[in-house]
């Protein structure tokens, strides 16, 4: 990690500095357009202010991109089941989405793929509204790769011990299903060739480019630190249960650090199929009706505890190393100056919302 931290301040580094704030002012208050001249006239608090307009309005972008993405992913699919399934004229459209919605394939995660082909295009149209800057690219060893795959499976595994207890103590003071408040475990019960190639294969590069890509790549030039929570809390609330929320944010948190550290999406890539794929390997192993899965238990037990001991042995003694950049943002700028700017806007609160909605919908089963 040292290696990475030492590059930190080479990093992120956009074409968004303090003349393109006094640019956009101008333009938007007719004032004069000279960057000196600006410069001299606007206090430390006028200079804060500026900062969290442009910030306000980056990030209601990308908040209302995400609640598109999820309000029309819920309409979709209920649309193509219905056209599925009452549309039947005999037409050639009509019999293709008949076959479609009842194929076995679709059913086991097909359907969310379907999804993603049909609305990520709009949302990456909404998210061109947000210039994209790129971090200079650098590679790490395959020792840097086992310490950040250490730290998200051991947070990851805590996060998701804490989600499972608070589905538990629902369940118990409600009469609910905890199992059924996790939609994972759904589709971890159905291990078809489809839901192993969605779950540990296409769901992580979708998501990773989606996540630490379209989105972090936007807001790189308010900082690592604005790039990397705001992206890891969209990506927890993303999955709509109160479970994998926890889970998929903390590992947002790493996932996020590796993607401003090496500008490159196969790191990112990597770690996410070696996460998922290793839950779809003890869901497998552990359907099978012999003494594995005891002995499977055990192994699995063992890991998330050397997992979980190692994740915290490495923030300890790499806590002090790490190093963010501050992007583009004016001096004297700080990341508590513009947080809440990050989520006090429209189009993030609506995406929070909408999965408050969903986690709250999913807690009542």
């Amino acid at each position: 990690m040292k290696d990475l931290n030492d590059e930190g301040e080479k990093m992120g580094e956009g074409n968004w500095n303090e003349s393109d704030l006094w640019q956009r002012e101008a333009e938007e208050n007719g004032l004069q357009t000279e960057p000196e001249l600006q410069n001299a006239v606007q206090s430390p608090k006028q200079i804060r202010k500026t900062c969290r307009r442009e910030v306000r309005r980056v990030c209601n972008v990308l908040g209302w991109a995400l609640a598109f993405f999820s309000v029309m992913a819920v309409l979709v699919s209920i649309l193509l089941e219905v056209a599925g399934n009452v549309w039947a004229d005999g037409g050639v459209i009509s019999t293709f989405l008949n076959w479609m919605v009842n194929a076995a394939w679709y059913e086991d995660g097909g359907s969310t793929l379907v999804i993603y082909a049909l609305v990520l295009p709009f949302v990456f149209l909404i998210l061109r509204l947000v210039p994209e800057e790129r971090a200079e690219k650098m590679k790490i060893s395959f020792l840097q790769f086992c310490m950040f795959f250490i730290l998200a499976q051991g947070f990851g595994t805590i996060f998701n011990l804490l989600g499972n207890a608070i589905n538990d103590a629902v369940a118990a003071s409600s009469g609910g299903d905890a199992s059924a408040m996790n939609p994972v475990n759904e589709m971890l019960d159905s291990l078809s060739p489809v839901m192993i190639l969605y779950v540990g294969f296409l769901g992580p590069i979708i998501e990773e480019y989606i996540f630490r890509w379209k989105l972090l790549n936007r807001l790189r030039r308010f900082g690592d630190k604005a790039a990397i929570t705001y992206t890891a809390l969209m990506f927890g609330l993303m999955h709509g249960n109160v479970t994998q929320f926890l889970y998929a944010a903390v590992i947002g948190v790493v996932l996020g650090y590796v993607a401003v550290k090496t500008g490159r999406m196969r790191y990112n890539c990597l770690l996410h199929i070696l996460i998922n794929s290793w839950s779809l390997v003890i869901a497998m192993l552990g359907t099978q009706d012999t003494l594995l899965p005891l002995f499977i238990t055990f192994l699995m037990t063992g890991f998330m505890g050397c997992t979980i001991i190692g994740a915290f042995v490495l923030l300890i003694f790499n806590f002090r190393k790490i190093r963010l950049s501050d992007g583009a943002i004016p001096e004297g700028v700080k990341f508590r100056n513009i947080c809440g700017a990050m989520y006090g806007n429209l189009g993030t609160v609506a995406f929070i919302l909408v999965s408050l909605i969903t986690m709250a919908f999913f807690l009542s089963r």
